[in-house]
């Protein structure tokens, strides 16, 4: 599984990574590089705040969900196939998922990842300050 991060790491040993403070136009290129590149699992960067965060998952998600950014060489996947399962898949078969990096304790997190669900992301998993700390289907 290809992933790809949509924020600053100081490793190096993470390139495809950029800073939540870009332009969108900055971040509509990168994510079509990804894309291009074969990837299929996104992670965005939360918790600056709610408003900035969808107008950025909608736009990755509008990215990742169309089929013409895709390489000519890659059929979309099946977003319902059992690999795909309760990942909250788009048409293409990309994964949007988002990281708060321990911003929030377990209830800041369950209100923040519940105002985000429109951008379709996958929660599963949100880093909070207790580590792992919610399971949000």
């Amino acid at each position: 599984m290809a992933r790809w991060v949509s924020y600053t790491s100081t490793s190096s040993q993470h390139p495809g990574r950029f800073h939540s403070g870009y332009n969108d136009e900055k971040i509509a290129g990168l994510t079509r590089e990804a894309l291009a590149a074969g990837f299929n699992h996104f992670k965005m960067k939360v918790g600056a705040g709610c408003a900035d965060d969808l107008r950025r998952g909608r736009l990755i998600r509008s990215i990742i969900d169309d089929p013409k950014y895709l390489p000519p060489s890659v059929e979309p996947r099946n977003p319902n196939s059992e690999s795909l399962k309760g990942k909250n898949a788009g048409p293409t078969g990309s994964v949007l998922m988002i990281d708060a990096n321990q911003v929030w304790d377990v209830p800041e997190a369950i209100d923040y990842v519940t105002s985000l669900k429109e951008i379709g992301h996958s929660a599963s998993c949100i880093d909070g300050q207790g580590g792992c700390c919610c399971s949000l289907k």
